[in-house]
């Protein structure tokens, strides 16, 4: 196996932090690091991984839509049609989710509480 199918194999956090410390390789292994981080940024690249992940869950049953694009290259809309999901998973997710809406019902009280004030302000008079 040469070096080049060495550094096919790595993964894309491997690869990258490979690049940020370049001065580690000799020459040669910093013209295929190099390579290969380029390789990875390409469009091509990008689009054979979503299309190997896309396989993958086509084979496992579940459906995966990451970076789906219409032939014209827009966004398509998707529709998500079942969540599979553990129940201790569920019961985490709606706790983070209860306490990720505190601070947005306080703000929103706060508004109507502001509004209040300005309607009680503007016909407040009316009332006596």
């Amino acid at each position: 196996m040469s070096n080049k199918d060495v550094w096919r194999q790595k993964s894309d956090d491997e690869v990258f932090a490979a690049v940020e410390r370049l001065n580690d390789y000799n020459e040669d292994g910093q013209k295929i690091i190099r390579a290969e981080a380029q390789r990875r940024r390409s469009p091509r690249y990008v689009q054979e991984v979503d299309q190997h992940i896309v396989k993958q869950g086509n084979e496992s049953g579940t459906h995966i839509a990451r970076g789906v694009t219409k032939n014209d290259g827009q966004p398509q809309n998707v529709v998500i049609q079942d969540i599979k999901m553990g129940f201790g998973s569920m019961v985490v997710f709606m706790v983070k989710w209860v306490l990720a809406s505190i601070p947005a019902l306080i703000l929103l009280l706060l508004i109507v509480y502001a509004v209040l004030i300005v309607i009680i302000g503007l016909f407040g008079g009316l009332l006596n």
